[in-house]
């Protein structure tokens, strides 16, 4: 960055920072009185800080002083902020500072080491400003990091009682069955189709039988198998993530036997009835299975996230493939439907519906209660 830096005299020291034919002053005139407004609208059931931006150190000093919050700095270049330096290494010397520069994947992986899920967050104005890119970039990775870690404690509090007895009955398995992380980078040089059962699988899915003809890996989600079945479609791999035992029935309803890529933590039926020769184990979330993984040692890890297509997504990416290309992935209700046919689920529902509960009526509450948001979609809609 090319950057011109002029030192500001008054009662506190400040810098006015010209850059990219911007001009910004680092602090107010009154520094303190200004961090003392910043911390009073964190939440203090919320132990930890991540201050993006260190400045003159201002609200960092005040947070230590004042505060017990632990505080996460972070820097975006090393050779940024000259004027900072001896500042910053004096204030990171304190037990109650993590300091952070570069790449903010580091930051975020001593969050998720730390078991961090909820973090108050402030981002130096000045350094919007100056750098909106950088600092842009480095809120959405944030949010997306805490947003994934809420969605895994919620399915975590869904299904811990189901997960406990799931890894209890399927705790038998662990030592024979080999870990996903095995795969691990052996897709590189092929292209990955990762197929969902949106309803929009209805319209696109005669395309697999061509992409089957190419060097591609298919990888399908349980749900989305029955459909394959149909068109005549062989998966390569089937990700299966949810615990309860009605998953169970899109893989033993399947006529083919893909390879498995399951979490450990899935239902009891399918280490039961899937060949354990086309089974790859990965780790389960659930804090009780991670106090025993040493004793049949790791498996890998898939990153879930709401979704199965989440985890099949991420096996993807850790199988090395490139491009990914995703199919039946919109989740959207479309033509007011939750999935594609030929799917267990649906039928499921079908068999239930009565003149007093339709399936339309099912899918209306569906979109009623979730949270929606609508986006215009590739044909202009």
């Amino acid at each position: 960055y090319w950057m011109e830096i002029e030192y500001l005299e008054g009662e506190y020291p400040n810098i006015r920072v010209k850059c990219g034919g911007k001009s910004v002053t680092l602090h107010s005139a009154y520094p303190y009185r200004e961090a003392e407004k910043i911390v009073r609208h964190f939440n203090p059931q919320i132990p930890t800080v991540v201050v993006a931006g260190f400045g003159l150190g201002y609200v960092v000093e005040y947070i230590l002083q004042n505060t017990s919050y632990d505080v996460v700095i972070y820097e975006h270049d090393e050779s940024f902020a000259p004027w900072n330096g001896k500042r910053l290494e004096e204030i990171s010397r304190s037990p109650r500072v993590k300091l952070f520069r570069g790449d903010p994947r580091y930051l975020l992986d001593y969050l998720a080491e730390a078991g961090i899920g909820e973090v108050n967050l402030f981002i130096h104005r000045p350094y919007t400003l100056l750098f909106p890119e950088v600092y842009d970039a480095f809120h959405g990775m944030l949010v997306a990091y805490l947003s994934r870690r809420q969605i895994n404690q919620a399915t975590v509090r869904r299904f811990q009682k189901l997960w406990v007895r799931n890894i209890l009955k399927n705790s038998c398995y662990y030592d024979k069955l080999p870990g996903v992380k095995e795969l691990f980078g052996s897709g590189r040089g092929y292209a990955a189709i990762v197929v969902g059962a949106g309803p929009s699988l209805n319209k696109n899915g005669h395309l697999l039988k061509q992409a089957k003809s190419k060097d591609v890996i298919l990888i399908a989600t349980d749900t989305s198998l029955l459909y394959l079945d149909a068109l005549g479609v062989e998966a390569d791999f089937v990700v299966s993530v949810d615990p309860q035992d009605k998953n169970a029935l899109y893989l033993m309803a399947s006529r083919q036997r893909p390879w498995l890529v399951v979490d450990s933590g899935a239902s009891f039926l399918t280490f039961m009835h899937y060949p354990h020769e086309r089974i790859f184990l990965y780790d389960t979330v659930l804090p009780l299975y991670q106090v025993f993984r040493s004793y049949w040692g790791e498996k890998g890890e898939v990153e879930c996230g709401g979704s199965v297509s989440t985890a099949a997504f991420d096996f993807a990416v850790k199988l090395g493939c490139e491009p990914i290309i995703f199919v039946g992935q919109d989740l959207a209700y479309s033509g007011r439907q939750t999935h594609a046919s030929h799917n267990a689920l649906e039928g499921m529902l079908y068999a239930m519906v009565d003149r007093y509960h339709t399936y339309e009526g099912y899918n209306a509450t569906s979109q009623t209660f979730s949270d929606r948001i609508e986006v215009r979609g590739w044909n202009g809609r």
